[in-house]
């Protein structure tokens, strides 16, 4: 079956479910495209929105392109994936519903080594699918490694870069004798710049540009291995 016989055989079949369901009856007087727009649309993202506020117990709503974000982190979309093993979706909401525990263990770590700096917590990847609410944010850096890392941190400082080498190897060091495992990214700022960074921006494409930071540099660290992402160190303008 070629692919344009393939599309018009799930056309038909979608029009055929709508008849059944009694849709092109309704008192909607949309045009029939406008209905298998929409049969489309909340088929694939309406089991998403179920499942998260059958997990959490929070209010979710949907983007115009079906994704899933949260009324109290409206900034922040839902990355869901499905496991075919599973069978069910998998998030990583809890990362963020545990932003500012995760901040609270790992600034100290970070200010060890960085001295003063800023440290902002994220999701990197989805979380194994027994994580729930009740998730605590030291589960969440000791995941086990098949999954690990699902926390991601952005870390700014002022500090000469010089020593940046020792640095990266003192908080990788730190990071694996806790036991963790996370994704960060390391920003060697101007004093301007780093007065300039905060929760709202530091994600912004600006923050990735070669002319806003000195050095950057991620890595993935779990507790027995580390990973240089994108080779290494870039050397920026800023």
């Amino acid at each position: 079956m070629n692919k344009f016989l393939k599309i018009s055989v799930i056309t038909l079949f979608v029009i055929a479910l709508l008849i059944t369901g009694g849709i092109l009856m309704s008192k909607d007087k949309k045009p029939l495209h406008e209905q298998i727009a929409e049969y489309m649309f909340n088929s694939r993202a309406l089991p998403k929105l179920e499942y998260c506020v059958e997990k959490y117990g929070e209010e979710f709503v949907l983007t115009d392109t079906g994704d899933v974000i949260s009324t109290r982190f409206p900034n922040f979309q839902v990355y869901l994936e499905w496991s075919e093993e599973n069978q069910t979706y998998q998030d990583n909401y809890i990362v963020y519903l545990r932003q500012h525990d995760l901040e609270e263990i790992l600034t100290p770590v970070a200010n060890d080594v960085f001295g003063e700096c800023k440290l902002f917590a994220y999701g990197y990847s989805v979380c194994p699918p027994d994580f729930g609410k009740e998730t605590t944010a030291i589960e969440l850096l000791g995941v086990s490694e098949e999954y690990a890392p699902v926390v991601q941190v952005d870390i700014f400082t002022v500090k000469d870069p010089k020593q940046k080498n020792n640095d990266m190897q003192k908080f990788i060091i730190a990071i694996q004798n806790s036991g963790y495992s996370i994704c960060v990214n390391v920003e060697y700022l101007s004093e301007a710049n780093y007065n300039n960074i905060n929760s709202d921006n530091h994600q912004n494409l600006e923050t990735l540009d070669s002319g806003f930071y000195k050095y950057s540099c991620s890595v993935i660290i779990l507790p027995d291995t580390t990973k240089w992402r994108f080779g290494g160190w870039e050397e920026g303008e800023g």
